[in-house]
């Protein structure tokens, strides 16, 4: 069944950089959406969010996304845990997460986590051609 409600894909698989999970936003309500999620983090609104539970949300290639607010900063952010991820960021982690976001423009992308340290390189896409 088909949705004319717009949504984020958020998409694991084996990319030309590695392990990838690849966040697609196609429209400026998603992108806000997705802000907002990393906002609540940042300003300690939420300790914990299980994106594959949010119905605008579809996951692919994983069990489960969790963001999650840490009391310490560890080096490795990003975590493959039993087919789910865990992506623990402290409070200013999640706010420069925020930044690098709102610094990007149409269509582009942003290079969320570090590349040969976390379990994936997460890239958040906005209205780039799949």
């Amino acid at each position: 069944m088909k949705s004319n409600s717009s949504s984020i894909l958020i998409d694991y698989y084996n990319g030309a950089y590695g392990p990838t999970i690849r966040i697609d936003v196609r429209s400026d309500k998603d992108l806000f959406k997705f802000k907002e999620l990393i906002f609540s983090l940042a300003n300690a609104e939420k300790n914990e969010i299980m994106l594959g539970e949010i119905s605008s949300i579809k996951l692919s290639g994983m069990k489960n996304f969790n963001l999650i607010l840490d009391k310490k900063e560890k080096s490795k952010k990003l975590e493959l845990v039993n087919g789910e991820f865990i992506w623990s960021l402290h409070r200013d982690g999640w706010q420069l997460c925020l930044d690098w976001i709102e610094g990007i423009v149409e269509p582009g992308h942003q290079y969320l986590t570090e590349e040969g340290v976390d379990d994936a390189l997460s890239e958040l896409v906005f209205i780039e051609s799949v």
